[in-house]
């Protein structure tokens, strides 16, 4: 994997690229402190993920991500930063990735194998592996497919335990699971989280109860129907474990079975936020 560290501190691309090198020692991996080099090296070089400091002066890592974007559609954007605010603004960049500072090497791990264009490496496994539909025969295992958990996302998005519908004591705890399934295993902070479910009000105390009473009921709503290792918790962080769903969009992106022909130009369209995922789909369609 050929990756590039951008952060206005020598210190911190320094820590990085020292983990990245720890996590991908076969990959090209190069630091910057001033965003007009990285731009620079990005035009002559194949540049798969990119980490990104927000807060930098002069160009500031939204405004690079975007350039980066227009260079390169596919790149992996991921910001790293010590600040929640910008977590609705990088999500509706399509990023793939926002880690909070000081970053965590298992953090760094999970992003790498979530990324939303996976990137073939000998030393991160991809979260969704390409699989074709010749080579998906019914003897070998596919993550997730066959799980009495289904999860539809073309559409509107619902949620079935061996076809019936699971029920949740409020639409937001059903919101809070379609966008798990959105980030596809990435992990997602507390400050995120709010950020896509109330995105017109600031993060407060009383919105961080609410959201723990959400993810309650989520945990118990999994809990009835025997699914509780889906959902996966961690201080001020939750994710979903991927190969414990048969999702129509995971199966999708790996071109296994029957859902590469179900997509009919809709996706979790009960939900704004999910016009990222939407558009992306969208783009890969007309180019296949």
């Amino acid at each position: 994997m050929n990756t590039v560290v951008v952060d206005d501190r020598q210190l911190a691309v320094n820590a990085l690229l020292k983990m990245l090198l720890a996590v991908d020692p076969e990959g090209t991996h190069i630091g910057f402190v001033n965003p007009e080099d990285a731009l620079q090296y990005q035009a002559s070089h194949s540049v798969d993920a990119a980490f990104l400091d927000i807060e930098m002066p002069g160009r500031n890592g939204l405004l690079l991500a975007t350039d980066m974007q227009r260079l390169n559609p596919r790149i992996n954007i991921v910001y790293v930063t010590g600040h929640r605010e910008y977590a609705l603004e990088a999500h509706h960049q399509f990023v793939s990735g926002y880690l909070m500072k000081p970053v965590r090497k298992e953090e760094l791990v999970q992003v790498l194998k979530h990324l939303r264009f996976p990137v073939e490496s000998d030393a991160t496994e991809t979260a969704l592996p390409a699989v074709t539909e010749s080579s998906a025969t019914p003897q070998e295992k596919v993550p997730g497919m066959g799980s009495p958990l289904r999860i539809r996302c073309f559409g509107n998005f619902e949620a079935f335990f061996r076809g019936v519908p699971l029920h949740f004591k409020r639409s937001k705890t059903k919101e809070l699971l379609a966008y798990l399934v959105d980030r596809r295993g990435s992990i997602c902070t507390m400050g995120e989280l709010i950020a896509i479910l109330w995105e017109d009000r600031p993060d407060s105390a009383s919105l961080r109860t609410q959201l723990r009473n959400l993810i309650h009921d989520l945990k118990e709503t999994l809990q009835g129907v025997g699914c509780e290792q889906v959902l996966i918790r961690r201080w001020n962080e939750l994710s979903i474990d991927v190969r414990e769903v048969d999702c129509d969009y995971y199966n999708y992106l790996r071109k296994a079975g029957r859902e590469i022909d179900q997509y009919r130009g809709e996706y979790m369209r009960q939900y704004s936020w999910a016009e990222t995922t939407h558009a992306a789909i969208e783009e890969a369609q007309q180019k296949s």
